[in-house]
């Protein structure tokens, strides 16, 4: 290269040099006073991601360790708690066996009752004031189920709104068929054009029956001569092995034969003709008997009708037919008769039976009372699939596949719709004429247009409540812990408590424990209740100012107070168990965000010694280029002494 001055390049690629060092001793400066490699995400943009990802991770980590200990805490507060009524229970049941031995007097026993009084007001104060970070550990209740039954002690009440749900439309006398209806064989019944000979006769027939004639293949009417000879079409009848008129050589052949028809292929529209029988019935033109095709209600099988007699309103057996007709100018929805009905008694033995209707559903419930004989019955009918456009015949239709279908009246074992043997009501639909009827025996119904009687529902529980302990990091996994109810009215339930603790037939064990092989099956239940069961089983109704006032309450009172530590001691069980669970939590907890750790430190974590070095190399380069930026800067120079 020439001797130049307007471009020093030498200076430039020196300098340019220099730079390079100089960012390199930055950087690693950088990192080796933060101790990361990655100060931003210009340095490592999918490095930064993924690691602060992981730090995000370890954060969460931490926190649900965090959690797993105050958790860990609040079981043990409770354990504790739950240990201390243990120990008072303890003393109340020596307090209760002092109570039941002979050699103490009522008025030492009234002592001993003081005693026990404020041991039990004890027991219930730790239940109500455990408490952890102002949470209520140990009387707190879960819901379990809700029940519905029918209050039939409840008065009748008219319609909301005086909604006419139901009107009587007999005026007077009225009659309307009755029968039962016949599903047909196979869902199909018998097609009455295929009619053909079946199996040969192996008896003489009768006069007047119709058989198949072998010789002509159609069917004949048997006729009789003066002689007494049967007879098909002019010819003798002939029935191998029988005689023809009797007192004649029997026959070796035979004639005739059953006439008989085929099932259908395809099932029968409704309205149309079938036969109902393979051996059809004949009219006097020999012509094949037939039913018209309809379908059962409620069930909507395809079946015949078969009339008994014409029942005549007001004279025997009635049919009281049901009007819905007002309804449909009365209510705009389907939730304007949610809660109404329609009640009916009968005027001999006042039994009552209630229809009420609801709009949240399309199933029908049935409901006895409590009391009376018999027994007053109400049915939730619901309605929720009613076609508004044709309100009163849907209603009609809905109330008869409710209570006539699946829901038997009174039971679901009963082979008949009636509401009650005793008197006989019976529901009848009849889709050719659309009329819903109620028919009876014996006295009059009467009908109420409001509802008679009021469903009642009921809440029961389980003496527990269940807390999550967010003990890892998606909202989906925690770990649930069951914290016992130990109030004295769970501790000592009574029968008539809503307490859902009573033993399923699902709870049973399927091989009873040892020494329970000499026991009948209600001693070995009864003894697996008392020893096992981890509830307490209900006995009667603690009164805690008197269970040991006399030798008989402090018997009893003894069993509840088995029962009760039972219960403390399952309960504890529990508690303790959730506790040593949570120290596996915490141990799992502590080594993952330890691994986090470590895999985020590879990718993060700057290597001092390396950094260094790079410091160091790039330090004493930058120095090396400084003295070089000199030297080519003295270089200048010297071209300038040539122009001297």
């Amino acid at each position: 290269m020439g001797m130049v001055i307007y471009n020093n390049l030498p200076a430039m690629s020196i300098l340019n040099e220099n730079n390079k060092n100089l960012k390199k001793a930055t950087k690693a400066m950088g990192q080796l006073s933060l101790g990361e490699k990655i100060r931003n995400a210009g340095d490592d943009a999918a490095t930064y991601a993924i690691t602060e990802k992981m730090k995000g991770k370890i954060r969460a980590i931490d926190q649900c360790h965090a959690n797993s200990d105050k958790g860990k805490s609040m079981l043990d507060l409770a354990s504790a708690a739950v240990d201390e009524q243990v120990n008072i229970m303890k003393q109340v049941k020596v307090c209760a066996l002092r109570a039941t031995d002979g050699t103490y007097t009522d008025i030492d026993r009234a002592t001993i009752q003081k005693e026990v009084a404020q041991m039990l007001d004890q027991s219930d104060t730790i239940a109500h004031q455990t408490t952890f970070n102002g949470i209520q550990l140990l009387n707190q209740r879960t819901l379990s189920r809700r029940d519905y039954w029918f209050d039939s002690s409840a008065p009748y009440k008219p319609n909301k709104d005086n909604t006419p749900v139901l009107t009587q439309a007999v005026g007077g006398k009225y009659k309307e068929t009755m029968g039962t209806y016949y599903p047909l064989d196979s869902g199909m019944g018998y097609d009455q054009n295929s009619l053909h000979g079946g199996s040969n006769l192996t008896s003489l027939p009768s006069v007047g029956d119709w058989v198949w004639d072998s010789a002509s293949n159609s069917v004949k009417q048997v006729t009789q001569d003066s002689t007494g000879t049967l007879l098909i079409g002019g010819t003798r009848v002939t029935v191998n092995g029988k005689s023809n008129p009797p007192g004649n050589p029997p026959d070796s052949s035979t004639n005739v034969k059953a006439p008989e028809l085929d099932l259908r292929t395809t099932p029968p529209n409704v309205g149309s003709q079938v036969a109902i029988s393979k051996k059809p019935s004949f009219d006097s033109s020999g012509n094949v008997l037939t039913e018209t095709v309809t379908e059962t209600p409620g069930s909507h099988v395809l079946s015949y009708f078969k009339p008994v007699a014409d029942q005549v309103y007001g004279s025997g057996p009635s049919a009281t037919e049901l009007d819905f007709s007002a309804l449909q100018g009365a209510v705009s929805s389907l939730g304007d008769l949610d809660g109404k009905g329609f009640s009916m008694e009968c005027g001999g033995c006042q039994q009552f039976v209630t229809i009420m209707f609801d709009a949240s559903s399309n199933e029908t419930k049935r409901y006895e009372g409590s009391s009376g004989s018999p027994k007053p019955l109400s049915y939730v009918v619901g309605v929720a699939g009613v076609d508004m456009s044709d309100l009163s015949n849907s209603l009609m239709q809905t109330i008869f596949n409710g209570i006539a279908g699946s829901n038997k009246l009174p039971s679901a074992t009963d082979t008949s719709a009636t509401i009650t043997s005793l008197h006989n009501i019976q529901l009848n639909y009849y889709a050719s004429t659309g009329k819903f009827t109620i028919s009876k025996n014996g006295p009059y119904i009467r009908f109420m247009n409001g509802i008679r009687g009021e469903m009642v529902e009921e809440d029961y529980y389980q003496p527990y409540q269940i807390k999550a302990l967010q003990t890892d990091i998606t909202s989906a996994q925690f770990t649930k812990v069951k914290l016992p109810t130990t109030t004295l009215d769970a501790l000592f339930p009574a029968p008539g408590d809503r307490w859902d603790t009573d033993i399923a037939s699902s709870d049973w064990p399927t091989k009873w424990p040892k020494g329970y092989d000499l026991l009948t099956e209600d001693e070995k239940k009864q003894r697996w209740a008392e020893e096992v069961w981890q509830y307490p089983v209900k006995i009667q109704k603690l009164d805690v100012d008197t269970c040991v006032a006399t030798m008989e309450k402090a018997n009893v009172f003894l069993s509840q107070v088995d029962q009760a530590i039972k219960f403390l001691l399952n309960s504890n069980t529990t508690l303790g168990a959730e506790s040593a669970r949570l120290n596996f939590t915490m141990d799992n907890l502590t080594t993952r965000s330890e691994n986090e750790t470590s895999a985020e430190s590879v990718m993060r974590d700057t290597d001092v010694a390396k950094s260094y070095t790079d410091y160091m190399t790039s330090n004493i380069l930058s120095q090396a280029s400084q003295a070089m930026l000199a030297q080519a800067n003295k270089n200048s120079q010297d071209v300038l002494s040539l122009l001297q």
